[in-house]
């Protein structure tokens, strides 16, 4: 999982993509806190 505190590039997003589901990121988004949670590896139980 990566905390995202400031800007994030679309590169980025879809290089983190790539690495996990494909085309899918899954992220929670904290507005209060201002941030972004995104996981960054696939775990499969």
């Amino acid at each position: 999982m990566k905390i995202i505190t400031k800007t994030l590039l679309l590169d980025e997003l879809k290089h983190m993509a790539a690495a996990t589901f494909g085309n899918l990121v899954k992220a929670v988004v904290d507005v209060d806190r201002e941030l972004i949670a995104v996981v960054t590896k696939r775990i499969v139980r």
